[in-house]
């Protein structure tokens, strides 16, 4: 920006940043969460903004394994959500095996929102488990038909406190797979 007195727009990337350290704090409903997105967002952004939150939302329980296999205690929130926004975007990057250097920008740009949102030694910590996540976020995911197990952190491990049946975790699995049509009629 050539002026000083222009505001830089807000991000939909900082912006998903905060609803998700929200829904980690809080455990908020997601539509009041989407509720609070800044007035400011364009179009662009906001769209942006609901792909990462959706994004981070549906992969929650591989990255949280994921996580916790690299980070021994839990960071504050603010960092964890920088760490699941790069989980969910590393994910998105194996899927297109193309661009070779996209993991690495990808950990750089959590790096840098690290140290605007969080203190040094977080940034740091972003930085060290990122990289390790990119590596982790590569792996490909079990097939449809292995042991519940195997295919716990792929999906929502508990649904009203009841452990989900191995046959529902496959159906939850197989379900991004096939397009969901839906029919509604007025009467």
């Amino acid at each position: 920006m050539v002026s000083g007195d222009l505001k830089t727009p807000p991000s939909g990337w900082v912006a998903a940043a905060g609803i998700i350290a929200r829904w980690l704090d809080r455990r908020e409903r997601l539509d009041e969460l989407m509720r609070g997105l800044p007035a400011g967002l364009s179009g662009i952004e906001r769209a942006r903004c609901q792909n990462l939150v959706f994004g981070v939302m549906r992969h929650a329980g591989r990255l949280e394994a994921a996580l916790a296999r690299i980070v021994a205690h839990p960071p504050r929130f603010a960092t964890r959500a920088v760490l699941y926004l790069a989980g969910f975007e590393l994910i998105e990057a194996a899927a297109e095996p193309s661009d070779p250097g996209r993991a690495a920008r990808i950990v750089h740009h959590a790096v840098e929102r690290a140290k605007a949102r969080t203190s040094p030694a977080e940034a740091r910590l972003v930085n060290a488990a990122a990289r390790k996540l990119a590596a982790a976020m590569v792996s490909e995911a079990p097939p449809p038909e292995a042991a519940a197990e195997a295919l716990a952190e792929y999906s929502h491990k508990r649904i009203r406190g009841e452990r989900i049946s191995a046959l529902i975790l496959r159906a939850l699995w197989l379900l991004p797979l096939y397009p969901l049509h839906i029919h509604v009629s007025r009467h």
